[in-house]
């Protein structure tokens, strides 16, 4: 980018068509500046948003824009006019410079269209704003960190999903936040915490959008962040520093109370997936699931010189800054008058000119009384038995044969008239395959006695609670390769004759489309048949056994954090007209699968003879406050009000139970201090609550107004 751009949009704070100018930077082949000063004809229209959307401004350009030339020459197509050196990737800054006080940078952007008018001997250049690069940079792979060998690379074959199937997968390295090189890495069968944020150096522990925030620096900005070598050329990758100023300390901006809980002071990403995004998508996705923040850069001087100085010299351009407007209720702002409304004097107003026109609008369209946000069913780890006198056992009579008792007998009929041989056991299991070797808990079974939700017996609809294929319990392979996290193997126990067995440990079950049986054909096929007794030269006395497994149940309810009509985060009561009798309105949110869990483990360990020692540690942890796992901790109809979805139900309450307000504002004069991010605390003399942040700004000259959008 040889060439550079600076435009100011006034020079004493009016709308002035004539007193606009540019500056120009030449950079010469042989790396010498040359630098002078051009009048504009109209900056015609300045655009700043927060948010996704980029900023612009449209500047003409009018004849002879250019001094030095004895005769005026055109500029449409004109190879030695204006339009030859300020073409497409020329860098601008926009700038209001007025005599009421300091110059302000509005803008620093890309020229991105020139347009010749062939009609009118024109110019028009369009100047968008550096938000517009942030799209130029594609998030891909993941840079991760093994505490192991303190070593960092980039997986590029890895998908940047931060807490992938809600499994933690932050590891805090000396320079920061990285992918550790698996979910959960480093934990263990003690480990029931996550470690604090800055302390994960052995094993993971969850993504918060902060860590995100500060990750993508480190992978899109930061290039000594970077292993050194065995990086493919995957293209540009890193954000141009000369361009867009990006803070250390940026994903902080993200950390406020709006989104604090006690777990670990700012809520958890979730399945927050920025693979393929661009860089400006993954930030806007950040700044969502923060909270009420948006997007924006703010445009700087290049090297901070002052604003008089910048009319002739070798200036440059300037650089803009990556930060993010918080859109939340918060004391201070600046406070507004209007003339005829305060009763003072109209120069008394901000910036001396006052509001003149424009609309303050409320609205209950998106107002709700009480907030539910939805997490996944519980589930409960326990030993179950076949066995109603199994007196080891709290779950005795928690299993049943699946298959029905005309299947047993034909299957039996089959093998007896078929050889009573194993080639006719093994025809019969194709044609009747749940016998001898499917299980499900009978109906109406309490499962969940013993645990913090055991009076929910009520919400029970389904007939056969769901099976999940593994158990909840795990650990990473072991000491040595600790990156593959493996759940408990499944020790399923026959019983022969008054002793109990173990058989082999399942890794995972097969379950039933519905998840109400499983199916283990491996045990009624085995030389050892666990599943059953007897001989197959006598198929008429072959029975089942009994048999007992730890499983892991679904719940048919959901986990559900509540904020409801008692709260008025946003003191909307004396706004609200009041109905007496109606029933309020709930929000109710339903995130992905995996966003919030309840796991709960009760009397889960097998105790038969020849158990591994590895599967009889099962320690009961479902009392309340004592979760295997929990986002909703405590009493089951009174949860913990710091536990995480207790604390988003209440930040959602934020956002759902309030007033929206948007309001215009005109102004006839550029004012400096309502650019966006700006928050207005109020009209002074105004009956009504007139508060909000700026979002959008526009300075139209046609017009001569500056416009504040509110939101």
């Amino acid at each position: 980018m040889g060439n550079a751009a600076a435009v100011s949009f006034a020079n004493d704070g009016e709308f002035a068509a004539d007193r606009l100018m540019a500056v120009f930077t030449l950079r010469r082949a042989d790396g010498s500046v040359e630098s002078f000063a051009a009048p504009l004809r109209i900056a015609e229209r300045v655009q700043l948003n927060a948010g996704p959307e980029p900023g612009y401004a449209v500047v003409s350009i009018p004849m002879d824009a250019f001094p030095g030339e004895e005769n005026a020459f055109a500029v449409a197509l004109a190879g030695g006019g204006p339009l030859a050196l300020t073409r497409p990737n020329v860098r601008a800054t926009v700038i209001a410079a007025g005599a009421f006080g300091p110059a302000t940078p509005l803008l620093c952007g890309t020229v991105v269209d020139v347009t010749h008018g062939l009609g009118d001997d024109s110019g028009v250049l369009t100047i968008l704003h550096d938000r517009w690069l942030l799209e130029k940079y594609t998030v891909f792979g993941q840079l991760q960190y093994d505490p192991r060998t303190q070593a960092t690379g980039f997986a590029a074959g890895e998908r940047c999903v931060f807490n992938a199937l809600g499994l933690p997968n932050c590891v805090d390295a000396p320079s920061g936040p990285r992918f550790a090189p698996a979910p959960r890495f480093g934990w263990t069968e003690a480990d029931t915490a996550e470690p604090a944020p800055g302390a994960a150096t052995a094993r993971a522990r969850s993504w918060r959008a902060s860590d995100a925030a500060t990750y993508l620096r480190a992978a899109h900005y930061e290039r000594e962040s970077w292993p050194g070598t065995g990086i493919a050329d995957y293209g540009s990758r890193f954000l141009p520093a000369a361009l867009i100023a990006w803070p250390a300390t940026l994903g902080e901006q993200l950390r406020s109370g709006e989104t604090l809980d006690s777990a670990s002071g700012e809520r958890a990403l979730r399945e927050c997936a920025l693979e393929g995004a661009s860089l400006k998508e993954a930030l806007v996705e950040l700044a969502r699931r923060a909270g009420a923040y948006e997007l924006y850069l703010t445009p700087g001087y290049a090297g901070g010189e002052a604003a008089e100085s910048r009319a002739g010299g070798a200036l440059g351009c300037g650089a803009s800054t990556l930060g993010f407007v918080a859109l939340a209720k918060s004391p201070g702002g600046v406070r507004l008058r209007v003339p005829g409304l305060s009763g003072d004097p109209i120069e008394e107003a901000v910036g001396g000119n006052g509001i003149a026109g424009g609309f303050w609008r409320e609205s209950i369209r998106e107002y709700h009384d009480a907030v539910a946000v939805l997490g996944d069913p519980p589930a409960i780890e326990r030993l179950l038995s076949m066995d109603p006198s199994d007196a080891t056992v709290s779950a005795r009579g928690g299993l049943e044969a699946a298959w029905p008792a005309e299947d047993e007998a034909a299957f039996l009929s089959y093998v007896d008239t078929q050889g009573k041989n194993e080639q006719a056991f093994a025809e019969a299991a194709l044609k009747w395959p749940l016998v001898f070797a499917a299980y499900r808990v009978p109906a109406g079974y309490d499962y969940l006695a013993g645990t913090k939700w055991s009076a929910m017996g009520a919400e029970r609809r389904r007939a056969h609670p769901r099976i999940r294929p593994t158990l909840l319990t795990g650990a990473n392979e072991n000491e040595a390769a600790p990156r593959t996290w493996q759940p408990r193997a499944i020790c399923i126990e026959y019983k022969n004759g008054s002793t109990w067995q173990s058989a082999t440990p399942y890794d995972s079950l097969e379950v039933s489309l519905d998840g109400g049986w499983f199916y283990v054909p491996a045990l009624r096929d085995s030389p050892e048949h666990p599943t059953w007794s007897g001989t197959l030269s006598d198929p008429q006395n072959i029975s089942p056994r009994m048999i007992r497994a730890t499983l892991a149940l679904e719940c048919e309810f959901r986990i559900a954090g509540r904020a409801g009509a008692a709260e008025d985060p946003n003191e909307t009561a004396p706004r609200l007209a009041a109905h007496d009798g109606a029933e309020g309105t709930t929000y109710v949110a339903v995130p992905p699968v995996l966003t919030y869990s309840e796991w709960l483990r009760v009397d889960a360990a097998p105790i038969g003879q020849n158990v591994d020692a590895a599967y009889r540690d099962f320690p009961d942890r479902a009392a309340a406050g004592e979760e295997l796992f929990s986002d909703v901790p405590g009493d089951a109809q009174a949860p913990d009000a710091d536990g995480r979805l207790q604390a988003h139900a209440a930040a959602r309450l934020r956002g759902v139970k309030r007033i929206a307000a948007r309001g215009q504002l005109v102004f006839e004069r550029f004012e400096p201090a309502l650019l966006p991010g700006a928050r207005i605390a109020g009209v002074d003399g105004a009956g009504f609550p007139v508060e909000g942040v700026v979002t959008g700004v526009t300075l139209d000259a046609e017009s001569q107004t500056m416009t504040v959008e509110l939101g």
